[in-house]
């Protein structure tokens, strides 16, 4: 009887082990898969970014600008690597970010940040991402830092940040954004 209840322990504990080492194994490939089709968006990624080896998903965390704790990617600064093209909203699948930083690069277009709840500080400063800064910003709880300063946003000022309760630093100068700013941005409070 003793031995059926050890065993069964056992084989519980070592279910346990094996389907969180394979969860967090899951979710690196996940994150490496995001990162791939990031890369396939963006201009000139060579040579600032040869180290994303797309034949080697367990190389990720030591990938240029990739940062990973408990086996996930929480941080990923791109800044200043002479980046062109678009990026994808493949990159909020990203989930486990902290920190990302797309700064002074060439990216152009859109951009959409959304589901990123542990994201605590985001830079897409000195682009050229046109459009607007609408976003679901109920899903970025825990931003702290926002930083999108010397692109081409041409909409009027998004309310959605005034949700961000943890917000100490908003920078959105050198944009086109138009129309009234409104008196609820003079409650925000660093």
């Amino acid at each position: 009887m003793v031995f059926c209840i050890l065993f069964s322990l056992f084989s519980l504990f070592t279910i346990a082990i094996s389907s969180s080492v394979f969860v967090s194994a899951f979710s690196l490939v996940n994150d490496f898969h995001v990162l791939v089709s990031l890369k396939q968006g963006f201009l000139s990624p060579e040579p600032a970014l040869t180290s994303w080896n797309s034949s080697n998903p367990s190389s990720v965390c030591s990938w240029a600008g990739v940062f990973c704790s408990q086996d996930r990617v929480v941080s990923l600064d791109l800044t200043d690597l002479n980046l062109g093209g678009s990026v994808s909203a493949q990159v909020s699948r990203l989930d486990m970010l902290t920190y990302l930083s797309l700064a002074r690069n060439s990216f152009r277009g859109g951009i959409e940040i959304a589901n990123l709840s542990s994201l605590q500080s985001l830079n897409i400063s000195y682009n050229q991402f046109t459009g607007g800064l609408d976003w679901n910003y109920s899903s970025l709880s825990n931003l702290r830092v926002f930083d999108a300063n010397d692109n081409n946003f041409t909409a009027l000022l998004p309310l959605g940040v005034l949700t961000l309760k943890k917000l100490k630093y908003l920078n959105l100068d050198g944009n086109y954004f138009y129309g009234k700013i409104p008196e609820s941005y003079g409650k925000l409070v660093g």
